[in-house]
């Protein structure tokens, strides 16, 4: 039996969203029953936040596991000012050792800003969802999940629907040959823009969607500040070779925008961004330093390049 508490730090830094850093304090075995607590706070240009998660396996049944959490944060990226609560109960279960489905309840209180108008939030929604993970498939990942909000001021009623989808192909063995590809897929339906709190819209540009583009930038704008939209569409081709011992280099190209509309739509609103970097791949996971450029750069919108520094696999 190991130690049953850890402490962790992670920092990161990128052109367009800045510094930032996460601390955490982990009990693997808190009542004897190999029940974790675990509490996360990060600080960032963009974020101040709390996270505590309570995780109980065995929950009635040996595959089955109770999941209680809490945020709070101070959310301040380029499209909006977000100061919110939100507390969440979930059980999850194991269906097979690569199917994981979950579902529970979730409250959020908010306070949200943008392009000088405030509102507040209160809302109640069923949090659902499903995880496939295919031991024989390297690196393959299926996510789909599916959350009816409901807000108690407004009386209204949006449903927020999520697919990530990853795939890694090994090409070659020696030398180490990869080609990594992701797609994400987004859609709000139900109310307008405007009843949507603007931190559960879709937005799109930066490291986690189409780099080489102003962070949130890729999609609805009113000038040149974003305000989300109702769907997303993301894609990532990366390959990655190493050159010597645990040196690799990477060259990705990006492509995707978040839409007004309720459904994606491949037309000229989709934007592209291509770059390379550096890989060192160390036991706890690939660390990078990429250099992104937009295909399409928008003149005072975008910068000439960006730059991305991190720690573990993007895919």
């Amino acid at each position: 039996e190991g130690k049953k508490c850890s402490v962790g730090f992670g920092a990161g830094y990128n052109t367009d969203e800045g510094a930032g850093a996460k601390v955490s304090w982990e009990n693997r075995n808190l009542f004897g029953g190999a029940e974790r607590f675990k509490i996360t706070i990060k600080a960032s240009q963009l974020t101040y936040s709390g996270d505590i998660t309570f995780r109980k396996p065995d929950f009635f049944h040996p595959h089955q596991s109770l999941i209680l959490g809490a945020r709070v944060g101070d959310d301040h990226p380029p499209a909006y000012r977000s100061r919110s609560f939100r507390i969440a109960a979930l059980v999850e279960r194991d269906l097979t050792p690569s199917v994981t489905i979950g579902g529970g309840t979730a409250f959020k209180q908010a306070h949200e800003k943008q392009l000088g108008e405030e509102k507040d939030f209160t809302m109640f929604s069923l949090p659902l969802y499903f995880k496939w993970s295919p031991p024989k498939l390297l690196g393959g990942k299926l996510y789909f999940s599916e959350e009816p909000f409901y807000t108690l001021k407004k009386e209204k009623t949006f449903f927020k629907g999520l697919l990530i989808g990853r795939y890694i192909i090994k090409i070659f063995k020696e030398p180490y040959l990869t080609l990594s590809a992701k797609m994400t897929v987004g859609n709000i339906s139900g109310s307008a823009l405007a009843n949507i709190p603007p931190d559960e819209r879709y937005y799109a540009g930066g490291s986690n969607t189409v780099r080489g583009y102003s962070y949130q930038t890729v999609g609805p704008l009113v000038g040149k500040d974003p305000v989300g939209g109702r769907s997303l569409l993301a894609g990532t081709f990366e390959l990655c070779v190493k050159i010597i011992g645990p040196l690799g280099l990477a060259a990705f190209i990006d492509g995707g925008s978040a839409f007004a509309s309720t459904l994606p739509k491949i037309n000229d609103e989709i934007l592209w961004g291509a770059g390379g970097g550096v890989r060192y791949f160390s036991p706890i996971g690939p660390i990078g330093l990429d250099v992104a450029t937009a295909l399409n750069r928008r003149k005072g919108i975008d910068s000439n390049f960006y730059i991305y520094v991190s720690i573990g696999d993007n895919f």
